[in-house]
């Protein structure tokens, strides 16, 4: 753990800003969808601009320390945003799942007076987790240039 405490983080990603925060060590539960015991759980990461959800990108059947992942944008009507994607081959049709109208409320609370955040939750049996707040989220999705400028658009700077 020491060697983590004294990982450059911030210098080593280009988020210097992190390199600002005292590193720590944190032990948490460890979460495991007990109807799909042996998969990563699915993250879903929710664009919140001034306390509104607004996207909601899914992360699938993610292959640990590998880029195979599924993928997929969707409104908060649950359509799916498709063209918001450079390349389509990650890309699949994801459900619904059953807690998504809680996840947008607490989205949407946690988000309240922050004018852009991206909030990552879990849904584990049936449960709402919650993973992380995000300020600055990596593009490594693949979005195309007009959904990001699309997404800034959304911040009010003022």
């Amino acid at each position: 753990m020491a060697k983590y405490l004294k990982y450059p983080y911030g210098a080593l990603s280009g988020e210097r800003h992190y390199g600002k925060i005292r590193p720590k060590i944190i032990a948490e539960e460890y979460l495991v969808d007990h109807s799909h015991p042996n998969a990563a759980l699915d993250d879903y990461k929710f664009y919140c601009f001034d306390g509104v959800p607004t996207y909601c990108f899914i992360t699938k059947n993610r292959i640990l320390n590998t880029h195979k992942i599924q993928l997929m944008m969707y409104d908060m009507d649950w359509t799916p945003l498709r063209s918001s994607f450079i390349d389509s081959s990650r890309l699949a049709e994801i459900p619904r799942p059953s807690a998504f109208e809680e996840m947008k409320s607490i989205a949407a609370k946690l988000s309240e007076g922050i004018k852009f955040v991206r909030v990552d939750l879990y849904e584990v049996d049936g449960k709402v987790k919650f993973s992380e707040m995000t300020f600055t989220p990596g593009m490594d999705a693949g979005f195309n240039e007009e959904f990001l400028l699309e997404m800034g658009k959304k911040i009010d700077l003022k």
